[in-house]
């Protein structure tokens, strides 16, 4: 709770010349945070003055006042009395402490600072954008941030050679550096960070929670895009350094949990990537209704390896992978930016069933295609018997994941006898063998905090 008392003891505590370094420093933290003692600050050193001036100027002094006459103050005095608050502000704001009367100035937009409407925003406190459009603040050496709807971060103090510290929690923003000697801007995200200094970029912070699919899911909470507009920004990801230059535009932590960390003989590729097909003849990761179906193929360690590389060839290439973030991620993406995106993941699909109809043998062609027509068979089966439960379960989460876990479970079992028809022996062995690993997998990542990957 503000004790206005207390600031008031600590103001003529300054003006008296007796402040302890300690007592100082609460000051400047009071300055930074309020605007009422700033401003209260500044009128009791001109009254102070003013006062002084009076005592020892004008106001006759006799026995009564009981005050001991002091000789005239020399005018030089005089003025840097007026000046003493102004003079802490400065130094306070070199410190770092005090960017400028009581905290970064909000030109547009509204925004929200420790969740109260706010006309400044002070350091080391989460500001978030509220309202339907942009908001823009000013930062310390004449930067500008102008922050997207929704958008939370924290401003920080300046630190060294990085200059100011701009920490973006959520959401993104462009941010204009004007030129200014040693004093350049740090945007500090989860997943990396971007400098720059006399430029003009932009900066946003896509969350991949829920957005990803059978063939294309992520690996990162978040993912980082960077654009240049003018200038040039140094981006730091995972220890490596990237310069951009005006005009550039690149995604950051959209890579694919792909099989480059797992031996060959333990990864398995998603069914959507080998051919298998579900609902109107489109790519389906069947393993997700039949856990282990891949294995079913017997795929050599030598396949698994050429299957690896194409993926990474094509659907988990870096500009794949961007356009997909794109097109997944980003809520403010144009009509023109995501066509763009999915021809060129379009492309990437097209080339790498290429590839793969190159790879696996007219034996493990003809399986995958049989597989897919028994699962699809009973698929619709089990789906039609229980409809009514699905229609009514419609709109309530809870209901609805219990009843997929439920259908899992008849498709899988219900599947079986078709399974034993139609693989050998041995075919049949690897299947359970890769089944038991995916659905030992999946619990083992069931068990995770939530957010961790």
């Amino acid at each position: 709770m503000f004790d206005r008392d207390r600031a008031e003891q600590l103001i003529q505590r300054h003006l008296d010349e007796i402040a302890t370094a300690e007592e100082t420093a609460e000051l400047g933290r009071l300055v930074a945070e309020r605007a009422e003692v700033a401003e209260a600050l500044l009128e009791a050193a001109r009254l102070d003055v003013l006062l002084t001036l009076h005592l020892h100027g004008t106001r006759p002094v006799g026995a009564a006042d009981r005050r001991q006459e002091r000789a005239p103050i020399p005018r030089r005095l005089v003025l840097a009395g007026i000046a003493s608050a102004a003079t802490l502000l400065i130094g306070l704001s070199l410190s770092g402490w005090f960017p400028g009367p009581a905290g970064h100035p909000i030109l547009a937009g509204r925004v929200e600072v420790d969740g109260s409407p706010a006309t400044r925003v002070v350091e080391g406190a989460p500001l978030r954008v509220v309202g339907d459009r942009p908001a823009v603040i000013r930062l310390a050496g004449g930067a500008q941030a102008e922050l997207a709807t929704s958008t939370a971060a924290v401003i920080r103090p300046p630190h060294g050679s990085e200059g100011q510290l701009f920490e973006l929690l959520e959401g993104g923003g462009r941010f204009r550096v004007p030129h200014q000697a040693d004093w350049p801007l740090c945007v500090r995200t989860s997943s990396g960070s971007v400098t720059g200094q006399s430029t003009d970029f932009e900066v946003s912070l896509w969350s991949t929670e829920g957005k990803g699919d059978e063939e294309m899911s992520f690996r990162n909470m978040f993912v980082l895009f960077v654009a240049v507009a003018a200038g040039t920004v140094q981006v730091e990801v995972s220890g490596q350094k990237h310069v951009l230059s005006a005009g550039a535009q690149q995604v950051f932590g959209a890579e694919a949990d792909g099989p480059k960390t797992k031996a060959p003989g333990a990864w398995q590729p998603s069914g959507a990537v080998l051919g298998f097909t579900g609902k109107g003849g489109q790519p389906s990761a069947l393993e997700g209704v039949v856990p282990g179906i891949q294995g079913a193929l017997q795929l050599t360690d030598e396949q698994k390896k050429k299957l690896s590389a194409a993926m990474d060839e094509t659907i988990n290439s870096t500009k794949v992978r961007s356009a997909v973030a794109i097109v997944k991620l980003n809520v403010s993406a144009t009509d023109a930016q995501k066509e763009e995106a999915r021809k060129v993941v379009d492309t990437a699909r097209a080339k790498l069933q290429q590839l793969v109809a190159g790879i696996l043998t007219p034996e493990q062609k003809k399986l995958v295609r049989a597989l897919s027509d028994a699962a699809g068979e009973v698929q619709k089966q089990v789906r039609d018997a229980v409809q009514a439960e699905i229609a009514a379960a419609k709109g309530d989460k809870s209901k609805t994941e219990q009843l997929q876990k439920q259908l899992r479970q008849k498709i899988t079992e219900a599947v079986q006898p078709r399974l034993e028809k139609l693989l050998t022996p041995a075919q049949l062995a690897s299947y359970k063998k890769a089944a038991e690993a995916q659905i030992a997998a999946e619990e083992e990542a069931s068990k995770r905090p939530k957010g961790k990957k």
